[in-house]
């Protein structure tokens, strides 16, 4: 095995919407960023670490990281607005690492030209997902509205599958 091994650096994943779960915050970290508007100053940052539910590149862990600032214009205030099912977060609200640690969202990964692999946003997932997947972890029922979205639309003329408006049966 070779010492050293030249990649593309960061995770190896396809820019596109994947779902995703957080597995851990670290930080605060201070970090003096060398370009960019802050250049020179110190700043504290947060590593927000998460893992692909599904697919081709399910399992794969995908870092953003974000400053410390919790107003509702920053990162964070999205980020927590995403992993709370898409409620922003009260005023005054606290939160450690373990109690947002296995919520889930979407994230948009890109992977600008420098090659390195981002999230680029994060927004909460649908209800009829988290429902489904609590009933799939859990063994409860669905609800009948969210029974009914599990379900492909059928075209009852023809009584085939029909896509919904995006093209994809659901």
């Amino acid at each position: 095995m070779p010492l050293i091994s030249v990649t593309t650096g960061g995770p190896d994943i396809d820019p596109g919407t994947y779902p995703v779960t957080l597995v851990d915050i670290e930080g605060p970290k201070v970090i003096t960023p060398q370009s960019g508007p802050t250049a020179g100053q110190e700043m504290e940052i947060l590593v927000w670490k998460f893992a692909v539910d599904e697919g081709e590149f399910e399992g794969t862990e995908i870092e953003a990281t974000t400053s410390t600032n919790t107003g509702p214009k920053s990162k964070v205030y999205g980020f927590l607005t995403a992993l709370l099912g898409g409620k922003p977060p009260a005023e005054n609200a606290q939160f450690e690492a373990t109690d947002l640690a296995g919520r889930r969202a979407l994230a948009t990964v890109e992977r600008p030209e420098n090659g390195w692999a981002k999230i680029r946003s994060l927004v909460a997932l649908p209800v009829a997902n988290l429902s489904r997947g609590v009933a799939a972890a859990t063994g409860a029922p669905l609800r009948a509205a969210d029974r009914q979205r599990a379900q492909p639309a059928v075209n009852t003329v023809r009584g085939r599958v029909a896509p919904t408006p995006d093209g994809v049966p659901f």
